[in-house]
């Protein structure tokens, strides 16, 4: 009983009775006026009882824990299942597939039969940045390499354990590490193939330091002989036994290098402010000691960091650089207006309405029973988003948004959903996109999503790529490069985080033989502790890696950011689990301490040799939402703004029209009715009674034919389409393509083939197109 007690994660209700504890304890089960028989009798059966739920327990515990993965894992085997149909259909393979497949030849085969099969014979390998290589590439390559040495050839493999950052990509120091020794739990060579690698292995640690000036190399040396020998577990400090390195001694040094720590302890509410402050100073200290902006690199931990600090510079006129932290689509605001405007644009996409509904409650800070109520409230109810939205204060009408240009629509969607807030620049960048979308690819909003999602993964904040400007970046990408003046920014991020592994079990009939579950150091089931305390081991390793990457990548000059959150019970201590604690040990540990900045070196005046072009910065107004179209006149005399609009209330009539009987009664809506009150209706109507004057016009308005106006096709590389109307009489298929300008470009008729090629895709025999141009009424056949 009390080593069931004592477990804190899981327990039978039953056992948290302090009842049922209190007969266990005395033995009584039953009143005074019942038998002591009956007592001792389940006495007896409660004994056997508790002797099954401790034997079992473990058992008990580890279901309880899978339970909530079980759905999970159902869902990845069928994800595994379509994969495979389509791999079928599409005689496909999928590049992850590859290693596996070579591995396959590579272990069966000998290196002649795979020369062989290449083409070609390789006898010299060279292999860098070998601590980041995966396992299965390592041992694809084992049987090619030892047929070069058998030869007397020779092969170098470059490496640096201490940046090993990509274990998330499948990669494993510890190859690296025990080289020449190949054998891993997995893989197991053949004694010959052991030997020879052995024979012919010989280590050259590289002790000299060409990039850093002297007292960065100094002070990067005592920092991590610090961290591994204080931070690091026991299997990890291998990987650190040489981190000491010197500068040549040949080369002489115009600079001895500059460090300065700030680590002190800010609030909560504080922090970023604090960091983002300190930032600027160093920038600003560092231009005027001589440095220029492109001399300088701002570091960190995670892309949505960069992001933020992207737009924290640029507000103050810092001209910034940066291929990632400035991609549109790596904004939140930006993902929730396109969500918006998917499920505008269909209203069938629930789960983008539920993003902005999730938006909504964030701007809001809803509580979480606020939110679950929300939740409820739409699996029971059947609530749609708009609903929802509606119930948090926010005006969401997706049938009256869905009547607005594009162009305005965003803005509306950036008011009432506060999307501007700190993302103005993102928004202006994207609103020029959208404006692009609308004069170069079609007027519907259909056009413009189809347009975002080509250029979705390249869409970003613009710069002069050769400026004058600060580089901005993640530690991950900036591994392999080197900076005058390196800035490592929110040095205080999390040193174990509650990632999930894969746990396989022996010896255990009742449960799957893998499980998915979180780390647990101290969980009682020896399989998971085991694999959580090695899980725990490799994170520590991964953020001494980050932080000794991020560290070496500066020349002269390095500003750590360490501030860390204080306590909110206790002012007085720092929190353990945070990277910045490494760095404030290491200072106390260097003898220095009750201060908030610490400094190594001098700094010393620099003579950039810098010569890029003047920074063009961007300026970050306060976002308007009611910014208006740019007044850009076309040959015709109309601006962008009024084509746009135009185009708008036209293909919303077209949408509507099926044949030519329902010309009149909108011909009189025009006139006299509801949409008499619009500015085009005057345009619209002349426009429509022309084309319905022209006879190869009406014929495609007739009745024999069966009309699908504005609906949605998708094509084999799963991009939705929606041609304005397709027309067929059961053998023959017609898509037709209005244009409410005069001008013909070549993507109109490239957009139509598309719809075309889709058609004939689905089995349709030769589809024809039909481009319509309403101002001038004329029908070009494709």
């Amino acid at each position: 009983m009390q080593k069931i007690k004592k477990q804190q994660t899981c327990k039978p209700e039953f056992f948290e009775n302090t009842h049922f504890e209190k007969c266990i304890r005395s033995g009584i089960w039953l009143s005074e006026s019942k038998s002591a028989a009956h007592n001792s009798a389940i006495q007896v059966k409660i004994s056997e009882l508790l002797k099954f739920a401790e034997a079992h327990f473990e058992t008990y515990e580890l279901c309880f824990k899978m339970r909530n993965q079980i759905y999970f894992l159902r869902l990845l085997k069928e994800i595994e299942t379509l994969c495979e149909l389509r791999k079928k259909e599409e005689q496909r393979v999928f590049i992850s597939e590859l290693n596996t497949k070579i591995q396959d030849i590579a272990r069966e085969e000998r290196a002649e039969f795979i020369f062989e099969r290449m083409g070609n014979r390789y006898s010299h390998f060279l292999i860098d940045e070998f601590q980041d290589t995966s396992t299965l590439q390592w041992q694809n390559f084992i049987p090619l390499i030892e047929n070069g040495l058998a030869q007397g050839a020779s092969s170098y493999i470059v490496g640096d354990g201490k940046q090993s950052i990509y274990r998330w990509r499948n990669a494993d120091v510890k190859q690296f590490i025990q080289l020449p020794t190949l054998k891993t739990e997995t893989y197991h060579p053949k004694p010959d193939t052991q030997q020879v690698f052995k024979n012919q292995f010989k280590e050259q640690p590289l002790t000299f330091n060409w990039r850093s000036s002297p007292e960065l190399i100094s002070f990067n040396s005592s920092l991590f002989n610090f961290v591994s020998a204080h931070c690091l577990p026991q299997s990890q400090k291998p990987i650190y036994k040489s981190c000491t390195q010197y500068p040549p001694a040949d080369k002489s040094f115009k600079y001895q290098g500059y460090i300065q720590i700030h680590h002190e302890g800010v609030s909560t509410e504080q922090l970023v402010e604090v960091q983002e402050n300190t930032l600027l100073n160093n920038i600003t200290k560092c231009l005027k000691d001589g440095f220029s902006y492109g001399n300088q690199a701002v570091l960190c931990r995670s892309n949505s960091s960069a992001s933020a600090l992207a737009v924290f510079l640029m507000r103050h006129h810092i001209p910034v650089i940066s291929s990632e932290s400035l991609l549109l689509n790596e904004h939140p605001n930006i993902k929730t207006l396109v969500s918006a405007l998917h499920y505008i644009n269909d209203r069938t996409r629930l789960i983008e309405g539920m993003a902005v509904v999730q938006h909504g409650i964030e701007i809001l800070k809803l509580n979480n029973k606020q939110a679950q109520q929300l939740e409820l409230n739409f699996k029971i109810s059947k609530h749609k988003p708009e609903t929802l939205l509606s119930q948090l204060g926010i005006l969401f009408n997706p049938d009256e948004l869905e009547a607005l240009n594009p162009y305005d629509l965003c803005l509306v969607l950036i008011r009432e959903l506060q999307l501007g807030t700190g993302s103005a620049i993102y928004m202006r960048f994207f609103l020029d996109l959208v404006q692009q979308a609308l004069v170069e690819f079609g007027n519907t909003l259909d056009d413009v999503l189809n347009y975002w999602h080509t250029v979705e993964n390249k869409a970003s904040i613009k710069t002069p790529e050769h400026s004058d400007a600060v580089t901005l970046m993640t530690i991950h990408k900036s591994k392999g490069l080197e900076f005058p003046v390196v800035h490592l920014a929110y040095c205080n991020w999390k040193i174990i985080r509650n990632e999930q592994i894969w746990v396989s079990f022996t010896n255990r009939a009742t449960i799957p033989p893998v499980a998915y579950v979180y780390v647990q150091p101290e969980s009682p089931i020896t399989e998971i502790q085991q694999a959580s305390e090695t899980a725990a081991d490799m994170q520590l390793l991964d953020q001494a890696n980050l932080l000794y990457v991020a560290c070496t990548r500066a020349q002269h000059r390095l500003y750590i950011q360490a501030q860390y959150p204080l306590k909110s019970s206790d002012t007085s201590s720092e929190r353990k689990d945070l990277i910045s604690h490494w760095i404030g040990t290491f200072i106390k540990h260097s003898g220095l301490h009750g201060q908030a900045c610490y400094s190594f070196g001098k700094p010393e005046l620099y003579t950039s040799a810098y010569h890029a072009g003047a920074a063009v910065p961007i300026t970050l107004d306060i976002f308007k939402p009611n910014l208006p179209l740019p007044e850009i006149k076309t040959s015709a005399g109309n601006t962008v703004e009024y084509r746009v609009e135009y185009g708008v209330f036209l293909h919303h009539i077209l949408k509507n029209l099926h044949y030519v009987s329902d010309f009149t009664s909108l011909a009189a809506q025009l006139q006299n009715g509801s949409l008499a009150q619009s500015p085009f209706a005057t345009q619209a109507l002349q426009q429509l009674t022309a084309l319905f004057k022209n006879p190869d016009f009406v014929h495609y308005y007739s009745k024999p034919f069966r009309v699908l106006n504005e609906r949605d096709i998708m094509g084999a590389d799963d991009r939705i389409r929606r041609p304005d109307r397709i027309v067929t009489d059961g053998k023959n298929w017609f898509v037709m393509d209005f244009k409410t300008g005069s001008e013909r470009f070549e993507h109109h008729r490239e957009q139509l083939r598309d719809y075309m090629d889709v058609l004939h895709s689905f089995g349709f025999i030769a589809p024809k197109g039909i481009l319509v141009y309403t101002e001038t009424c004329e029908l070009i056949y494709l």
